[in-house]
């Protein structure tokens, strides 16, 4: 019996030990890793009435405060919306505005000879998302992601007895790209050409990036 007792007794400091020597060798967590630089983005979106002599829309890169001065001199400029946001590089930055506004879908004739509009809401805005790498030669590289959509008024005709029309929903924009960008420079990523007898404009989607020092 005593010698059983004293095989118990050594079996569980064994164990013991063992458990002691496994929680030893038992790596240490792995630090984080430092994160990189903060990348600040500028998405501005511009429509300008379209012109001849204007070789903007095929440049790579502009000084886009000076074309933008230069457009609302000219008097060019119909609407801009621009939009800020930061990342730390290789991270993921993302931001998504809109509106809802009622659009006419049809109409009906009601008992008197009255028509009646049939009118649904719509949603529109401006989506956005981008990550970027700085590059040793401080430009910086990033994926884009770029919806846009918005609400123009509408010029259909109106009887007397009607209320103005809702605003109609245009056409979407939407870019997906890869691009470089230089330092206080804006890479132009896309844009959208109106030839029509209504509308001779060019909308232009531009992107800067700079790292926050």
């Amino acid at each position: 019996m005593r010698r059983a007792m004293i095989c118990l007794v050594l079996a569980a400091m064994i164990s013991i030990a063992s458990s002691a020597r496994g929680q030893e060798e038992k790596p240490a967590a792995k630090p984080l890793p430092k994160p990189g630089p903060l990348i600040a983005y500028q998405l501005t979106i511009v429509n300008v009435t379209a012109a001849p002599d204007d070789d903007s829309d095929q440049t790579t890169h502009v000084d886009l405060a000076r074309v933008l001065a230069k457009w609302e001199q000219q008097g060019r400029v119909q609407w801009q919306k621009t939009l800020l946001l930061s990342a730390v590089e290789n991270q993921a930055a993302h931001v998504q505005f809109g509106e809802q506004k009622p659009i006419v879908t049809g109409s009906q004739e009601l008992p008197g000879g009255r028509r009646a509009r049939n009118v649904t809401m719509q949603n529109a805005g401006l989506t956005f998302g981008v990550t970027g790498v700085v590059e040793d030669e401080g430009t910086i590289l990033f994926e884009a992601d770029v919806e846009h959509s918005y609400f123009t008024a509408h010029n259909a005709a109106k009887s007397d007895d009607e209320s103005a029309l809702p605003g109609k929903l245009t056409e979407q924009h939407q870019v997906q790209t890869t691009a470089r960008c230089h330092p206080a420079k804006a890479c132009l990523i896309g844009g959208i050409k109106n030839d029509t007898p209504e509308d001779k404009s060019q909308t232009l989607l531009f992107v800067s990036a700079e790292v926050v020092k």
